[in-house]
């Protein structure tokens, strides 16, 4: 009968064992909840992170990590991170080219009209 018993509870072990990655660990310093980090966006190597006390690794997150950066892989994702950034501060500058764009258009609108006054008139109406 103890044979009968012990083999769900010893799977559900085994299932907690074979991914201790699944749940939020707490800070070994302060005893909150830390949150969870996939190192350098795409490394896959998901990492426990303190808002207080830092980072705290796993003897295997760590030596992930290593061989992640050995391997040239987070020079890459940097690089990556890099071309993002970049297109994104374009299409920043594009869409506030854009919006200056119809700001000057209708402003120009206004042709021969000195804006100030026009604005001065509706303050003082």
């Amino acid at each position: 009968m103890s044979g009968i018993v012990s083999e769900p509870i010893q799977a559900k072990i085994s299932k907690e064992n074979h991914n201790p990655t699944k749940f939020y660990r707490k800070c070994p310093q302060c005893n909150e909840i830390m949150q969870r980090r996939n190192y350098a966006t795409s490394s896959g190597i998901v990492i426990d992170v303190c808002k207080s006390h830092g980072i705290w690794f796993d003897i295997k997150e760590l030596d992930g990590i290593l061989k992640f950066i050995r391997s040239g892989q987070l020079q890459k994702a940097q690089e990556k991170a890099v071309r993002i950034a970049k297109r994104k501060l374009k299409s920043n500058k594009q869409n506030n080219k854009a919006s200056e764009s119809v700001l000057m258009k209708n402003v120009g609108s206004h042709a021969g009209v000195d804006v100030f006054s026009e604005i001065i008139g509706w303050l003082l109406d």
